[in-house]
């Protein structure tokens, strides 16, 4: 009997990884490939394409909020099916766009995907499986997957996008979600019905519900904190390549080292999810934070004077800190709040994701108003100051007690 819970929990964790190395990666990671063919094929600036992304993150973090609550009452494979048809029906609707209105509807279908299928359902499978044993594990092993789409996705849609078009890129991520991810999901997703996630309305101080976590002011620093994580990964992976080429690199080039880093991601994750079961949350946390924000001066230096040294620190740290954004995350909520209202508050901070998505449009509007990408850099670097001192200050255990009327310091 526990031999085939384990089974079970497995192919559970197999799927996710499936379903973040396709859906997650061509919806989020892999959209800077399309920047420059789009917005030449349509005649459009590069910040009116980049609002598509900033539209899809909107979507994201408003679906989020509900997507948390909906697992809690609904059965998680149909919600996941429902999410992977979205997807695979926003990435058609891209290969047909005619204008850039085409883009800024189907990013909101793709939105509201990604939350379904990617980090609230999977960080909540994860955790009914494999919660108090080998969950860093578990939750490395199926986020590796947004990694591992990207190192393999990225120079594909790539070889695709300069071989036969950027339309067909679009066309055959869909056909690959429908394929794979559809059959996949009504085998293999399942929720454990011995351990799952229930509301508890014990007065324990750590079994916190999502009210009580809303009236912190840790919170809500700690939320900035992740939505400055994101902001740094989707400025990484959708402005590294453009700013790259501009600087005399070819595209070809320029997606490789962001493959390679995506692909170092996976081992980085697993990584991580071992440290995470070593040392735990808070420390992995402060370890990822550093590793993004010195990935982030890295990809700037390389741009304004090649080096392999840079090329070197860049890889490694993003490797090592674009992991917080998946696997330190729901390990954290779990370390601030415990386990009681879980699917509901990591709907919360998945928000942060859709923030980070919107906020990154800025970078596109100061190039288009200045040129050049160096104030942007300034500003980005600036924060990723502010977000190791964030996680590092509170990423704390929380309790009752700390309500806003008790004050930040307390």
């Amino acid at each position: 009997m526990e031999n085939e819970r384990n089974r079970k929990g497995w192919l559970v964790v197999l799927t996710c990884f499936l379903l973040m190395f396709l859906i997650f990666t061509t919806s989020i990671s892999c959209m800077g490939v399309y920047i420059k063919p789009v917005s030449e094929a349509l005649g459009i600036t590069r910040t009116a394409f980049s609002m598509t992304i900033t539209i899809g993150s909107f979507a994201m973090m408003i679906s989020a909020i509900f997507a948390g609550k909906l697992m809690e009452k609904l059965n998680i494979k149909y919600l996941m099916l429902l999410g992977t048809a979205i997807s695979a029906g926003s990435m058609l609707i891209y290969s047909f766009a005619q204008g850039i209105e085409w883009f800024y509807f189907s990013a909101v279908l793709m939105g509201c995907g990604v939350s379904l299928t990617c980090n609230i359902p999977v960080s909540v499978l994860i955790k009914e499986w494999f919660a108090g044993k080998n969950e860093g594990l578990a939750l490395s092993i199926a986020f590796v997957g947004s990694g591992a789409g990207a190192m393999v996705l990225t120079p594909l849609y790539s070889y695709i996008i300069e071989n036969i078009g950027w339309r067909y890129s679009f066309r055959f991520a869909a056909l690959c979600m429908i394929i794979i991810l559809i059959p996949a999901v009504m085998l293999f997703i399942r929720q454990n019905a011995e351990k799952r996630i229930h509301v508890d309305t014990s007065m324990d101080s750590r079994k916190l519900m999502l009210s009580d976590m809303l009236r912190m002011p840790a919170t809500w620093l700690v939320i900035t904190g992740f939505v400055i994580i994101s902001l740094a990964n989707m400025v990484i992976l959708n402005q590294g390549i453009p700013y790259w080429t501009d600087k005399g690199f070819d595209l070809a080039e320029a997606a490789k080292m962001i493959s390679i880093a995506s692909g170092l991601l996976v081992i980085g994750k697993i990584v991580v999810g071992k440290l995470i079961d070593k040392i735990g949350a808070r420390i992995a946390a402060m370890i990822c934070a550093f590793s993004l924000s010195i990935s982030v001066v890295s990809l700037w230096l390389i741009g304004v004077t090649y080096n392999i040294v840079f090329v070197i620190i860049f890889i490694a740290g993003y490797a090592i800190g674009a992991a917080a954004a998946t696997v330190v995350m729901p390990t954290a909520i779990s370390y601030m709040y415990g386990n009681c209202d879980f699917g509901a508050i990591m709907g919360v901070f998945s928000m942060t994701g859709g923030a980070g998505g919107m906020i990154q449009v800025i970078f596109s509007a100061i190039y288009e108003s200045t040129g050049n990408y160096s104030y942007a850099w300034g500003m980005v670097i600036g924060l990723c100051a502010i977000m190791i001192l964030l996680i590092s200050l509170f990423v704390k255990p929380q309790n009752r007690r700390e309500s806003i009327s008790a004050g930040i310091w307390q």
